[in-house]
């Protein structure tokens, strides 16, 4: 009896030792040739950056990770849980056809239209100003006096006006702000017949399909025409 037990102890104590063995060597304990891992402080690294885990025709099924850190990574689809984020900086890198970046010096959203790294080539895609309105005005028209007003179409998304770009073609002023029925306006900004943009900063919000028109306040002189172009930005309802 006592020889069975001390033959089953041996057996384990060898099974446990060239399990050990076999780990030992394919972390990188220096036995097999070459190794695979090392431990370096908290991290487990190959020792050998060329080496791949998994390939084309052989994959790993899944991998989880709190923090994926990489330098350059290809898939066919990726689902993001909370958000995605595109690279984000005060001036735009070199970016390549197709690629996103947030330039937070204008809040605009670009994106790469040239096969070579470059920072000039790209088109914006998304910007944080927009324009909201853009028209012109007639003096011919039966609302172009003082007291005039002339109803824009409303918007399915809110709306907040930020600044009007105008000029009065010949004449000398005319006085124009934005209004939803009359009974909040805007501050109001002279247009002359220099083109200067003005900001808009006093009830300048619209909400979703509110009802918004052009006042037309005091104006000076024989205007012929005046164009005016509302810019600002419009948020998710």
């Amino acid at each position: 009896m006592k020889t069975k037990l001390k033959s089953k102890i041996i057996f384990l104590s060898l099974s446990i030792f060239a399990f050990a063995f076999i780990a030992y060597a394919q972390i990188g304990g220096g036995v097999s040739n070459p190794p695979i891992f090392r431990k370096s402080g908290n991290n487990w690294i190959t020792v050998n950056s060329a080496y791949e885990l998994g390939a084309s025709a052989n994959r790993i099924e899944k991998g989880w990770f709190n923090n994926l850190d990489v330098t350059s990574a290809t898939t066919t689809n990726l689902t993001a849980g909370t958000f995605f984020q595109v690279p984000t900086g005060t001036a735009m890198t070199s970016l390549m056809e197709g690629a996103l970046f947030h330039d937070t010096t204008s809040d605009n959203l670009t994106m790469g239209t040239t096969t070579s790294p470059s920072t000039t080539a790209h088109v914006v895609v998304a910007s944080a100003t927009t324009t909201l309105y853009a028209f012109a005005v007639s003096s011919t028209s039966p609302d172009f006096l003082s007291g005039g007003v002339i109803e824009l179409p409303s918007h399915f998304l809110p709306q907040v006006v930020t600044g009007v770009i105008c000029d009065a073609d010949a004449g000398t002023s005319v006085i124009i702000n934005l209004s939803d029925t009359g009974t909040n306006d805007t501050n109001t900004v002279t247009c002359t017949t220099t083109e200067t943009q003005f900001a808009i900063t006093s009830n300048n919000t619209f909400t979703a399909y509110e009802d918004i028109r052009l006042e037309v306040g005091t104006i000076t002189g024989t205007v012929d025409r005046l164009s005016m172009r509302w810019i600002g930005y419009r948020t998710s309802n």
